[in-house]
């Protein structure tokens, strides 16, 4: 279903070259209702399962005995997290409003249920609008904490505007995505865009993104001081646009709506 965003920004503006862009749920019904339905397939990774599924009905094809194999997909996933769900949000964000692919989800790359993995929080492709694709790398934060800017965006280590200036600066983080996205890119759909999407590295061009989902009220004040400290750290030629989604539900609402499906 579509997104419940107003497709009018609740607020916006620009320092520098940081752009601010912040939307509001328009039907807290239908919010509730994309939370329990296209978030929830994407926290759970139920894409993952019916494909699982599909491989083992084509192995009991074959004669095998799946019994066992079966029982892994009816094992309980871990619960998903606050952090979980806010990334699900922003992605599927970028996705519908910007076309951006993601290559894999957060869930693909645990080893373990209750894992965590360093590095970007969004690392994929964007069209550029020239025919071409860029790399998007970027992170995501989710407060319901009532002060403005939340601690998420103020941390002097984990904050965003602190983790997307190591993106900009550290090559070393670059090189361990571009790996990362190569490696699965090669013989998939989305090895065409990688490709072009290298092209337009090479000229200096990516990029630069993060997005802060709310449960609070809109207030500028969330990311003015964290996007002024933004413009003062990463080069001119760098872009970065921020974005904040209002879900209008708590925290706790989101835990209760997201579900394994």
């Amino acid at each position: 279903m579509p997104i419940p965003f107003s497709p009018t920004p609740t607020y916006q503006f620009s320092n520098g070259h940081i752009a601010c862009s912040a939307f509001t749920v328009t039907d807290e019904t239908a919010c509730q209702q994309w939370i329990k339905g296209d978030v929830a397939k994407r926290v759970y990774d139920q894409p993952m399962k019916l494909d699982f599924l599909d491989t083992i009905t084509a192995i009991r094809s074959d004669g095998f005995d799946t019994t066992r194999l079966e029982a892994y997909v009816q094992a309980s996933p871990p619960q998903a997290t606050d952090g979980d769900v806010g990334e699900g949000i922003a992605d599927l964000f970028l996705m519908e409003r910007f076309g951006v692919y993601l290559p894999t989800n957060r869930r693909r790359d645990l080893r373990t249920p209750k894992g965590s993995h360093p590095g970007a929080d969004i690392a994929g492709y964007v069209p550029n609008g020239a025919g071409g694709a860029d790399f998007i790398f970027g992170e995501v934060k989710a407060s319901g904490q009532k002060a403005a800017p939340p601690s998420v965006m103020t941390h002097t280590d984990s904050g965003m505007p602190a983790q997307l200036v190591r993106l900009a600066l550290d090559s070393a983080i670059q090189r361990q995505l571009l790996f990362y996205l190569q490696a699965r890119a090669k013989g998939s759909p989305a090895e065409a865009l990688h490709i072009e999407a290298l092209k337009t590295l090479a000229t200096g061009k990516y990029k630069l993104i993060g997005v802060l989902v709310r449960t609070t009220s809109p207030n500028q004040s969330d990311v003015s001081g964290p996007a002024s400290k933004l413009q003062a750290a990463i080069p001119t030629s760098q872009p970065c646009s921020l974005y904040v989604l209002h879900t209008g539900l708590s925290t706790d609402d989101w835990l209760v709506h997201c579900q394994p499906t």
